[in-house]
């Protein structure tokens, strides 16, 4: 049984699952009951077997396959929920990768998650990126000492987000290559951008309208769900394991 409930750390976990290629069974599922006056009329307003009139979160089976639209229906219910504030992810991100994010250009970069694509799994994999949900190897040994906090491609540097996603020598040549194929498609000189491929906006290049900036944004994405499937091997995604994505 899982639960997604009002903390924050619950629905992130809920939405790794998903990622994962897990199918809540809604089904099995059913409304936990809790003591406490809350009353969520969102949740009410989903089909589950109401357990108890009091209610804080919501008891769901968990299993493998996936079924249509599930994936959809559970990530617009835990967005709706509540605004949580993101201003810690921004100066951690402006942190790691040295240059000022201004709160107008971070709240470009949040609107940008719903709109990079269609497919829902890979706007939940730039929420998750912009969000800093995934587990670098600096995170992983800040909580098991013995595991080791360099990245496992280089094996050189402490693997933080930034590097693991953008800086790390072994992914320069892949990162260049989709921002050449980029640079050719539009005729346009695009210098690779850590802004672009890790946030999802348009940084300092010359994208500045749709036609341009959105096939860059959904590029960025299907590199990211490579670098992801590598995530904790010392392989690095090809530019032809890309242009297959694309």
């Amino acid at each position: 049984m899982s639960y997604v409930g009002g903390r924050r750390k619950q629905r992130e976990r809920r939405l790794v699952e998903l990622d994962e290629g897990f199918q809540i069974n809604w089904d099995k599922s059913e409304l936990m009951p809790v003591y406490l006056k809350q009353n969520s009329s969102t949740l009410k307003s989903v089909p589950f077997k109401i357990a108890e009139d009091r209610f804080t979160y919501l008891g769901v089976t968990v299993t493998r396959k996936p079924e249509r639209g599930a994936v959809s229906t559970l990530y617009q219910t835990l967005l709706s929920q509540e605004v949580v504030s993101t201003e810690k992810y921004r100066t951690e991100w402006e942190t790691e990768l040295g240059m000022p994010i201004t709160e107008e250009f971070w709240e470009t970069c949040l609107r940008n998650i719903h709109r990079c694509s269609v497919n829902v799994r890979l706007n939940l994999i730039q929420f998750k990126v912009v969000h800093r949900l995934h587990y670098s190897k600096v995170k992983v040994n800040k909580m098991y000492s013995s595991v080791s906090a360099l990245c496992n491609k280089c094996k050189n540097q402490p693997g933080t987000l930034t590097h693991q996603f953008w800086t790390c020598p072994n992914l320069h040549s892949f990162w260049t290559s989709i921002f050449d194929f980029y640079s050719k498609a539009f005729d346009k000189q695009l210098k690779p951008d850590p802004l672009v491929a890790i946030l999802g906006s348009t940084g300092d290049t010359n994208l500045n309208y749709g036609s341009d900036k959105w096939p860059v944004f959904l590029g960025a994405v299907l590199a990211k769900k490579l670098i992801l499937r590598f995530w904790k091997s010392d392989a690095v995604p090809t530019f032809e394991m890309w242009l297959r994505e694309v």
